[in-house]
């Protein structure tokens, strides 16, 4: 004798699954933006904090000495800190794997790079 009754649904229709991926979908649109954004603020941020560990550096070194320091010096004052001398000179730093420079300059008004690394340092400036 066969019995005959209704089997139960195991499992997602196809419409419930299209509308699950259709509000994910909406959702990641207004996620993904504010995601890279803070992305952005974060590097800027590391950018502001490593300026102002070199400029922490060459007012301890200034301090220590009594006088000006060289660009090498203020360098070894940084951990992980390489004097650089190129387009822009000043100290090649690292924030999450990529190289930046935090430029110095030879004069008081934040003027003329330096051209050696024996040259003083009067005015450290601001990654770009």
């Amino acid at each position: 004798m066969k019995i005959r009754g209704k089997l139960k649904q195991v499992g997602f229709s196809l419409i419930e699954l299209a509308i699950t991926i259709v509000l994910i979908g909406v959702l990641a649109t207004f996620i993904i933006p504010k995601y890279m954004d803070f992305s952005s603020q974060a590097l800027t941020a590391s950018k502001e904090a490593m300026s102002g560990i070199v400029k922490s550096a060459f007012a301890s070194t200034y301090m220590e000495q009594g006088d000006y320091p060289t660009l090498s010096e203020v360098a070894t004052n940084v951990q992980g800190g390489v004097a650089y001398i190129g387009g822009t000179s000043g100290i090649q730093v690292s924030i999450d794997g990529n190289s930046y420079v935090v430029p110095v300059y030879k004069y008081f008004d934040c003027t003329g790079n330096p051209t050696a690394t024996s040259d003083v340092v009067k005015c450290v400036g601001d990654i770009l």
